[in-house]
């Protein structure tokens, strides 16, 4: 139930940050799909994301940047249990999480290839709220960048007429690259708490 509801409220945060700079991109739309596939939400739970972005939509499709992060500190502020035992708002007192969530809004801005000013001040205004490490919020931008363009490097060198075994090693080297940083980042997420 507690992991239910966080994820359900980190995609609801994934759902804000995509209007952060106007309206999602189609890549923007389709990284968020990708989340909600490869997530363990239930059928149930699904329904309320949905709802909420029904919810939402119309709201946002005209909203300026300020009324976005109203919505998400008001999303934040939310009861999320009516247990004394657990915290109102998981997000805000998990660094792990938190750490997590960064991370996914990181690439969720670069997914367009375009990670606007807007959708850095909504990072920025998360960052404040949750007191995180500035140095682990730039590691998680300087992979997310370095992986950005990796992965170009990848999708060049595909299309060059080197070859076969060329491209082949090339992208076997880029893969590695991508997969160390990638692990890199996990344990930073994993121990986000010590710091």
């Amino acid at each position: 139930m507690f992991v239910e509801r966080t994820e359900l409220q980190q995609l609801k945060i994934y759902y804000l940050f995509m209007h952060a700079d106007g309206s999602p991109s189609m890549t923007e739309a389709n990284y968020l799909s990708d989340i909600l596939t490869k997530s363990n939400l239930p059928e149930e739970a699904k329904k309320d994301f949905y709802a909420f972005c029904g919810q939402k939509s119309l709201m946002l499709s005209t909203a300026t940047f300020e009324t976005v992060i109203a919505e998400m500190d008001a999303l934040l502020g939310e009861k999320t249990s009516s247990c004394f035992l657990f915290p109102l708002s998981t997000l805000d007192n998990n660094k792990n999480l938190q750490a997590q969530t960064i991370w996914t809004l990181i690439n969720l801005g670069y997914a367009d290839g375009d990670y606007s000013d807007a959708e850095k001040q909504f990072i920025s205004h998360l960052v404040e709220r949750w007191k995180m490490d500035p140095t682990l919020v730039a590691e998680f931008t300087d992979t997310a960048s370095t992986i950005l363009a990796l992965t170009m490097q990848k999708e060049w060198i595909q299309n060059t007429s080197k070859p076969y075994l060329t491209i082949h090693s090339i992208v076997q080297e880029l893969d590695r690259s991508i997969s160390s940083m990638a692990a890199n980042i996990e344990i930073s997420i994993s121990e986000a708490d010590i710091a």
